[in-house]
């Protein structure tokens, strides 16, 4: 088996890696297959994410629905929280939800957005929750801006 070639996440997953013990990562069949599940084709940072931490990360995502086996649920689950808080806005058809955290907030980016695509989020409790205002410039100043908040050390 060839070895994953990173092009975003290097330095993350080095920095990872050197903190915490038994990065779990999905195999490049289970990402095909959410792929032709879903029928998309994921960004490439997020690709990268799920080949080398795709089934566990480490503290930065304690309590987060973000590993493969959630993937497909959380799709629905966004939904459902955005129609329980009377958000008039629809995600964009080309939304794909990577992360819900506790089922008050999660995290999604387009597909259309390239291989580093923004990041947008929705969080319960916001007096003008807007779906689409970007939080963060790309999906990787996403991670590290988890490893941030969880202070995962250089």
């Amino acid at each position: 088996m060839n070895a994953i070639r990173l092009n975003h996440l290097e330095a993350i997953v080095t920095r990872l890696k050197r903190n915490y013990v038994g990065l779990l990562p999905c195999t490049i069949e289970e990402v095909n297959q959410l792929e032709n599940t879903l029928q998309i084709k994921l960004p490439e940072a997020y690709r990268e994410c799920l080949l080398t931490m795709g089934k566990y990360s480490g503290k930065i995502n304690e309590g987060t629905d973000c590993f493969y086996n959630n993937l497909i649920p959380i799709q629905a689950w966004a939904k459902e929280l955005l129609k329980e808080n009377s958000v008039a806005d629809e995600l964009p058809s080309d939304a794909f939800i990577f992360s819900m955290h506790q089922g008050y907030e999660f995290w999604y980016f387009r597909i259309s957005e390239g291989d580093n695509p923004p990041v947008y989020g929705f969080h319960e409790g916001e007096d003008d929750p807007q779906l689409l205002v970007a939080q963060f410039p790309t999906f990787t100043d996403y991670i590290l801006a988890l490893m941030e908040a969880h202070k995962v050390p250089e």
